[in-house]
């Protein structure tokens, strides 16, 4: 997956459009909340083939840090 792929899978994940969200954009300010954080551990899980636990998402502030979670999978 490419970081623009990663980025339009956090796009979809919050329902917005495509573009609109920044890698450094801030969780909170973007309307992340716990229905995304099940979204995206189950698009990790299906798309990547990767586990994120909760644990490891209630640590991230920031898209790019949601990145770095799976950051072994992502390609420039």
């Amino acid at each position: 997956m490419t970081k623009a792929e990663f980025l339009m899978m956090i796009e979809e994940i919050l329902e917005v459009d495509q573009g609109s969200i920044a890698i450094d954009a801030r969780l909170e300010d973007i309307g992340w909340d716990s229905l995304s954080d099940v979204s995206f551990i189950a698009s990790v899980d299906s798309e990547l083939e990767m586990e994120v636990s909760a644990n490891q998402l209630v640590k991230c502030e920031t898209v790019l840090e949601l990145m770095n979670l799976v950051a072994p999978k992502i390609t420039d």
